[in-house]
């Protein structure tokens, strides 16, 4: 094993100047998420399904668009990567032949809060924008979102209670 010591010669920590992307492919890396991804190097954790299914004695999973198995350990690398403001990108779909598929897994991550997908074939690059990517609605609400907020924050007359309403829903500033 290689030791790394992370302090230069006055003995304060350095940091990288390049972004780290980590590969969280086992059962000690999905435990060790929140502080793996607390690393001010680190940008986001990539997900690594294929070896962490077959850790935890999963079996076969790269057409199993559930991936109950696995709910667990991804869902704590979310939790992990969001508590330390960090992206996390979903695994690898492996049949690259079954488009409705990775369809499915994908629109199962993104439900699930990811920021994306690794890929392993380019066709499976437009499936993957299509879903990650804001669709034209999203883009517009996010459009008229600000806008409401604007005119919220511009109409309150410096008494601005961080809440404002769009389309009958509350939109409150959050921490």
């Amino acid at each position: 094993a290689v030791e790394c010591d992370d302090t230069n010669s006055t003995g304060s920590v350095t940091i990288s100047p390049i972004p780290i992307w980590p590969m969280i492919e086992t059962p000690r890396a999905i435990l060790s998420s929140l502080s793996i991804s607390s690393h001010p190097s680190i940008h986001g954790l990539l997900l690594g399904t294929n070896d962490l299914a077959k850790d935890l004695n999963l079996g076969k999973c790269g057409n199993n668009s559930t991936r109950e198995g696995l709910v667990t350990s991804l869902q704590m690398t979310i939790l992990a990567a969001r508590a330390n403001g960090k992206f996390v990108i979903d695994g690898v779909y492996n049949n690259f032949r079954h488009g409705d598929g990775l369809y499915q897994e994908c629109m199962q991550g993104k439900t699930w809060g990811m920021d994306g997908k690794t890929l392993i074939h380019p066709n499976q690059v437009k499936t993957a924008n299509e879903v990650f990517a804001p669709s034209e609605e999203e883009v517009e609400h996010a459009r008229r979102l600000i806008a409401c907020w604007d005119e919220a924050k511009s109409s309150s007359e410096g008494a601005f209670t961080g809440v404002a309403v769009l389309d009958g829903i509350m939109v409150e500033e959050l921490h």
